[in-house]
């Protein structure tokens, strides 16, 4: 027992150490890089440090994620034209569609990080949108599995859950739109 306690007591002063002298060898590592830059030196090296993180929070550019936006909403639009064609008790492939790129849109768009507020708010509005669209997609599976069946009141359930999710995914659509342009 006590070669174990002496051996764990070793290897956590070396996991001490090694947190110790690892930021002491970064940060004299930045200030040989600054040597000659004056009194500051080190102070530099640190903001250079913090900026290159701030690089690797991978904030997107208002552009980039407007086209992500755009394109995601045009396959969203052409899924929901398909989902109108349809007649229930035949509209499973087309709710299945709406969900599928409504889904996979929303993954596209999560990762991304904002640059400025407006444009964050863009984005947020864009990804309501699009969660609203994945449910309206699922809504409209279940609303035909019902039609199928010829149950009216589970029929009547989910196209009411539907009619509610389609009117507010075009809400935050229009209003994504509307801040991604402005911004």
């Amino acid at each position: 027992m006590r070669r174990f306690t002496a051996r764990l007591r070793s290897g956590w002063i070396l996991l001490g150490l090694a947190l110790v002298l690892v930021p002491l060898a970064q940060a004299r590592s930045t200030s040989d890089q600054n040597a000659g830059a004056g009194p500051n030196a080190l102070s530099a090296g640190i903001d250079l440090t913090q900026s290159a993180q701030s690089n690797r929070q991978a904030l997107t550019s208002a552009k980039v994620i407007r086209t992500t936006v755009r394109k995601g909403f045009v396959a969203i639009n052409a899924a929901n034209k398909e989902l109108y064609a349809c007649k229930w008790g035949h509209c499973t492939q087309a709710g299945k569609t709406l969900r599928t790129a409504a889904q996979h849109w929303l993954g596209q768009l999560r990762p991304l990080t904002a640059k400025t507020k407006a444009v964050g708010k863009g984005l947020s509005s864009a990804r309501t949108a699009l969660t609203y669209w994945a449910r309206t997609g699922l809504d409209a599976i279940n609303a035909d599995a019902a039609a199928k069946a010829k149950k009216q009141p589970k029929f009547d359930y989910w196209y009411k859950r539907y009619t509610a999710h389609y009117k507010l995914g075009v809400k935050y659509q229009n209003s994504a739109v509307d801040i991604l342009s402005k911004a």
